[in-house]
């Protein structure tokens, strides 16, 4: 399972991952945090069955950003 967030990034900068793999737990707080600091190209979120509309919102969150 997995929510996915194609995410701007920084074209040109050789030190943006093209892809970032996080855990969705009970706080988007890492996620979120995660994304911004290492600004990826696309953002995909692991995530269980309980997570799965958390994740969701995170990835619209991480999008917005």
């Amino acid at each position: 399972m997995g929510s996915r967030a194609d995410l701007p990034g920084h074209p040109g900068d050789d030190d943006t991952p093209a892809t970032l793999v996080v855990l969705a737990g009970t706080s988007p707080t890492p996620a979120l945090l995660a994304a911004l600091t290492f600004a990826p190209r696309r953002l995909v979120l692991v995530h269980s069955s309980d997570t799965a509309r958390r994740a969701a919102r995170i990835a619209d969150a991480a999008r917005r950003l």
